[in-house]
């Protein structure tokens, strides 16, 4: 599965479209520890009074904190516009593969 986290641009064919953090945590509660996952696009503005791309990237990492057993890392990439957020996002990315690494 490729999930494609943006609220307003189309999903790239053969990817899924995940609008929000609940449809985003959704998706991946569907697989089974991240083993299915194979990419992850971030968009960083999900709508007004929305949980942020940033966030989830944030959670993500939290999660691969917590379960020290997690080691695949899907492709993870930003295709946001905001060029500060897009910037925190890939600092969360790279904190993901390091601590997916140990």
């Amino acid at each position: 599965m490729k999930l494609w986290l943006d609220d307003i641009r189309p999903a790239p064919e053969g990817w899924e479209r995940v609008k929000d953090a609940t449809e985003f945590w959704r998706a991946i509660a569907k697989t089974h520890c991240m083993k299915e996952v194979e990419a992850i696009s971030f968009d960083n503005d999900l709508g007004e009074n929305r949980v942020e791309g940033w966030e989830i990237a944030k959670d993500l990492l939290d999660m691969y904190i917590v379960q020290t057993d997690l080691k695949h890392v899907p492709i993870l990439t930003v295709h946001s516009a905001n060029v500060p957020a897009a910037k925190r996002i890939k600092g969360y990315i790279s904190d993901i593969e390091k601590v997916a690494k140990q």
